[in-house]
């Protein structure tokens, strides 16, 4: 974190002959090594109270800048210019300690955000992959899942053995795939499946809208119970797009609690509302 540079402080004021001196906050900028202690009203070097080496001595770099603190405000100039001394003195060498220490290649921060832009590509590249996949399934109109998805199936269906394939075909994505990727973060589930399906549609949709625009349409609506036996509703947009021809565009599918004409309206109108039509 660097020195502790105390600036807007109140520095005690010391008796020197017939004037009073104190610290000052303008050293900092001269002395970038410079730190101060409130407690002790003294300065330290902090490169030297860190790296010092333990069996090298310097006539101004040792205990005054390191251990009792320096207080000397009159001569504090001179002094400092003197701690710092020539190129081969104890201070200088304490400075390209800090240095080294502070290579960000080497730096443990830096193998922290290493390590965390490898595990984001990676990630990436999973998502990208299950995202290739959905998006070629949905496509096609095939289903996802599989009866038997389990290691040892010989078919663990689509979605599975398509990102199998992707796998086997891809160095890359293999790298980051299967025994590669953590067990919490696959990007293979069925959750998952559904997530990227759902997103998939919504962009769609989006793009109907937009391609709809403010345009006069027609809404065709047909409902129809499912294997569950619960009432649903598909709605379909038609339209003249820009090119003049006329297109209908499916919008969803709404399940509803009955099929009157005032629960078909409520649905209806909290579809268009969603999508903000």
């Amino acid at each position: 974190m660097g020195p502790c540079q105390v600036v807007g402080h109140t520095y005690p004021k010391t008796q020197f002959g017939n004037q009073l001196r104190s610290f000052q906050d303008v050293w900092y900028q001269k002395f970038v090594w410079l730190e101060y202690s409130v407690a002790k009203d003294a300065c330290f070097c902090f490169w030297c109270y860190i790296f010092k080496h333990p069996d090298k001595t310097g006539r101004y770099g040792a205990d005054a800048f390191t251990k009792t603190g320096f207080t000397n405000w009159k001569k504090a100039l001179i002094k400092f210019a003197e701690h710092v001394g020539d190129a081969d003195s104890c201070h200088n060498n304490a400075r390209i300690q800090i240095e080294a220490f502070k290579n960000q290649r080497g730096s443990v921060a830096n193998m922290f955000r290493s390590n965390a832009i490898e595990v984001n590509i990676a990630y990436r590249a999973r998502l990208t992959a299950s995202l290739d996949v959905t998006r070629f399934l949905l496509k096609q109109g095939l289903a996802f899942r599989g009866h038997d998805e389990s290691s040892s199936s010989s078919n663990r269906g689509n979605f599975l053995e398509l990102i199998q394939w992707y796998s086997d075909h891809n160095d890359i994505v293999s790298k980051v795939l299967g025994e590669h990727a953590p067990g919490n973060n696959q990007m293979t589930c069925p959750k998952v499946q559904k997530e990227l399906a759902h997103a998939c549609a919504l962009e769609v949709t989006l793009a109907i809208i937009n391609d709809l625009g403010d345009k006069v349409f027609t809404i065709l609506v047909d409902e129809a119970r499912d294997i569950s036996m619960k009432e649903q509703m598909g709605v379909v947009l038609r339209y003249v797009n820009n090119e003049g021809c006329v297109v209908e565009r499916f919008i969803g599918i709404v399940h509803v609690a009955d099929t009157c004409s005032h629960s078909l309206k409520h649905a209806i109108d909290d579809l268009f509302v969603k999508h903000g039509c």
